[in-house]
């Protein structure tokens, strides 16, 4: 597929899940690029798979990024998450007059795969967690990949709102809402984490003002609530940050999974994760975790909770060892916002 097809989808994609500035600008960007405008020569081929490799969203993180740290002025004042608002066709013209005046940055930002570490979409991993607690009854030892800044990793310190059904401290500062359809999950149930640790090839490190300013550029930029959010979380996460060890998927989890505890139900899950990385390393980590559910015992349960883009919405997926069960729990919007739960959870 041809980058300026996958900036179309994109913005059809960034319309329909709530951003009309993302939608428009893209839609700018994508006539820039038929033009061979600037955009063209930021972006004059891509290797890869541009809508895998969310190529015009690296672009929209990297504008976003300038507009926050106020290397844009012009176009932050049509930018909400900037105290702007979007004024057309002024928007357009501001936006590609970033793309000309900051070349080196883009670049920059370009050969990074976006980071988002949605917490939104904790609401949905949540739910499967709740399940495997239920079906294992056992403390639940954590293991995330792609874990970026470790905000999901730290799911357990928000309060939910899900539906009928509520989760979490009442006094906890961050409050992730979702509308659930379907039966909620059993959020009676009380989760006992015994251990959490996650890995990422580069790891987001809450102390660095670079490394949360590139963070924050992955909310879209007329997305003000999810970026308020964001914040408190990152705020709520700087007093005790989980541990993200810096290393690819493959790599860290053959010792993690190597190491088993009686009585303990270990969890391998990650959220928008498998289309950033390459099929040799797809095909690997599908081996390296069925390899180790079919060492499972009764004893050391495993589960794989996933939650991936499928068809049409985020998908969530678990599979058990020893037990043989293979779910699809639910689907869900990709910022969290709705899931749809399947009642009983339905079959794969």
């Amino acid at each position: 597929m041809d980058v300026t097809t996958a900036f179309r989808i994109q913005a059809e994609t960034c319309r329909r899940l709530g951003s009309e500035l993302y939608g428009r600008l893209l839609d700018v960007a994508a006539a820039d690029l038929e033009a061979e405008g600037p955009t063209f020569r930021l972006i004059p081929g891509w290797p890869g798979e541009p809508v895998e490799d969310a190529v015009a969203l690296r672009l929209m993180a990297g504008v976003h990024r300038l507009v926050l740290i106020g290397a844009a002025p012009d176009l932050a004042g049509h930018y909400p998450t900037a105290g702007g608002t979007p004024v057309w066709p002024g928007c357009g013209e501001a936006f590609l007059s970033v793309v000309v005046d900051h070349p080196e940055a883009l670049a920059w930002s370009m050969r990074l795969a976006p980071q988002t570490n949605e917490i939104g979409r904790s609401a949905t991993l949540l739910g499967g967690l709740l399940e495997v607690g239920r079906m294992t009854n056992r403390p639940l030892r954590l293991l995330e990949l792609g874990a970026s800044a470790g905000l999901n990793l730290a799911f357990d310190r928000y309060r939910y709102e899900l539906g009928g059904g509520t989760w979490g401290d009442p006094a906890n500062p961050v409050v992730i809402r979702s509308e659930w359809r379907g039966s909620p999950p059993v959020t009676a149930g009380k989760l006992t984490i015994a251990s959490r640790a996650g890995c990422d090839p580069h790891p987001v490190r809450l102390d660095r003002a670079d490394d949360v300013a590139s963070l924050r550029s992955y909310v879209w930029g007329d997305q003000t609530d999810r970026l308020a959010d964001l914040d408190r979380a990152i705020t709520l996460a700087r007093a005790d940050p989980p541990v993200v060890e810096a290393a690819p998927a493959e790599i860290w989890l053959p010792d993690r999974l190597a190491e088993t505890t009686p009585g303990v139900t270990t969890v391998v899950w990650h959220s928008v994760l498998v289309q950033y990385l390459p099929a040799p390393s797809r095909h690997r980590l599908v081996g390296i975790v069925r390899g180790a559910g079919s060492a499972a015992t009764a004893d050391a349960p495993l589960a794989w909770l996933r939650l991936e883009p499928g068809p049409t919405h985020l998908e969530l997926r678990l599979s058990m060892w020893p037990s043989g069960t293979d779910l699809l729990l639910a689907e869900a919007h990709a910022h969290g916002s709705w899931t749809n739960w399947f009642v009983g959870a339905a079959p794969r």
